[in-house]
């Protein structure tokens, strides 16, 4: 497993954590991505502009499209999750749930946790935790996570694609997307209960359409009567 071992260089506060783990995961390559990356090579595999790339990486676009930054973990085998949290798509109490199941108990990427780090892992888990816990810091921890690259929860997965969720169920999309991997054996059965759902739905549809049409033909011919 590898991970970032030198974040001497992170942009401190004012400068563009986003642009900066994007570069950095570009030019280390990774999982089936090949080291020393052009922009414009990364922008052929994650159907992105080379231009829009550019001007991320520079910092002069801070809030990229949740679509884009999903193109581009997928183009880098990683998780997509942190560069939300880095442009800025989740609040702060979303992106602390989001992130805190990176460092559960049992995942891999704690034990890829070193001095690399800007913060030590207890350190890590208390900021997630802690209400007063500020943006700056919780977008460290992001950066941080981003710059793992070969553990369980940090390499790309189809499901990430949830990462695209906006809305009132986004948050539970996002968890959805946390365990969908772990789930296993139970796929099936949870789609087919899923879609014994839908059939009761469409089937409660078309009862209420056909009642509504009863309805008024009911009133149709009571009015014939008069």
């Amino acid at each position: 497993m590898k991970r970032q071992s030198d974040t001497s260089g992170t942009p401190k506060q004012g400068d563009s954590l986003l642009g900066a783990v994007l570069a950095e995961a570009r030019e280390q390559g990774g999982v089936d991505v090949p080291a020393g990356m052009s922009i414009r090579q990364l922008a052929r595999r994650a159907g992105v502009s080379a231009a829009q790339i550019s001007r991320i990486e520079a910092g002069e676009v801070r809030k990229p499209s949740r679509e884009i930054l999903v193109a581009l973990g997928k183009a880098l085998n990683r998780n997509p999750l942190p560069l939300l949290v880095l442009a800025g798509h989740l609040t702060r109490g979303d992106a602390q749930t989001a992130l805190r199941p990176f460092f559960r108990e049992g995942a891999e990427l704690p034990e890829e946790w070193g001095d690399w780090a800007r913060w030590p892992l207890d350190v890590v888990r208390n900021r997630l935790q802690h209400p007063e816990a500020t943006d700056d810091e919780i977008c460290q921890i992001a950066a941080d996570v981003f710059r793992v690259q070969e553990t369980d929860e940090t390499l790309w997965d189809d499901s990430y694609a949830l990462a695209l969720a906006r809305g009132s169920d986004a948050g539970e999309l996002r968890e959805l997307m946390a365990i969908w991997r772990y789930i296993g054996e139970r796929r099936a059965q949870l789609l087919e209960y899923g879609r014994s759902l839908r059939r009761l739905a469409d089937l409660e549809y078309l009862a209420d359409t056909e009642s509504i049409r009863l309805s008024a033909e009911i009133d149709k011919r009571k009015e014939q009567k008069r």
